[in-house]
């Protein structure tokens, strides 16, 4: 959906992210999907191309300020300047 939606349907480098990401099923209970993207760092192709698509994505959008929250409570906050 995400694809199609944004003009990336069809892009090639969907394909060797999703095939870089571990999918591990029933896990941590059976029916979950768990999807682990850390194998998706390790592939440097691949997480280059992801990189780029947010990139893409996010470029001309009026941010200034990325927040992040861990599930430990600590966050990181990145201001981001033109």
């Amino acid at each position: 959906m995400f694809a199609a939606e944004n003009g990336l349907k069809g892009d090639p480098r969907l394909k060797g992210i999703s095939e870089a990401v571990r999918v591990v099923p029933h896990f941590p209970n059976p029916g979950i999907v768990f999807q682990d993207i850390t194998t998706l760092f390790l592939d440097d192709k691949a997480s280059k191309d992801m990189v780029d698509i947010i990139v893409y994505f996010y470029r001309y959008k009026d941010i200034s300020l990325v927040a992040d929250f861990c599930q430990d409570s600590r966050y990181s906050v990145l201001e981001l300047t033109k």
